[in-house]
């Protein structure tokens, strides 16, 4: 099962329709997934390096973006990839949102504050809200400096 099918069957639909056993189910698969595709692109950089637009396309170079956003349970890898994407996305050889959205990722899994205000967290009631930003105020001007804008 790819990763877009599994992420696609855990929606919010699933987890309100499903019970607590379908849903963990559904979450060790995802799990299963991301572990599996963090391995293979580690060993596709340890063979090739970043794998950016210039060396695989836009798209396949979207899903090794992906595959690191994706392996929360591997913070180590994800901060190890994102100086990898940096150097890419200062080169001009991958998307600079992902350079952003990866960032913010990391940062939280330090337990810091987010730059681009991208990463979002659950609360008790169900609604979504952003986890901290550092500096609020500057949010709009960052995302935009990034191509981040909405």
């Amino acid at each position: 099962m790819s990763d877009s099918v599994v992420r696609e069957t855990v929606s919010c639909y699933a987890f309100a329709r499903f019970g607590r056993r379908w849903r963990l189910c559904l979450i060790e698969r995802w799990e299963t997934v991301d572990e599996a595709n963090a391995t293979w692109l580690r060993e596709l950089i340890a063979a090739r390096g970043w794998p950016g637009e210039s060396l695989v396309g836009r798209q396949a170079a979207g899903a090794a973006w992906l595959i690191t956003q994706h392996a929360d349970r591997q913070p180590g890898f994800q901060e190890e990839r994102l100086e990898l994407l940096a150097v890419a996305v200062t080169a001009g050889d991958a998307d600079p949102r992902h350079g952003a959205l990866l960032e913010d990722r990391v940062r939280i899994a330090r337990g810091q504050r987010q730059i681009f205000g991208s990463q979002l967290t659950q609360g008790p009631d169900g609604t979504l809200a952003p986890y901290p930003v550092r500096c609020p105020e500057e949010v709009e001007e960052l995302r935009a400096a990034w191509g981040s804008s909405r």
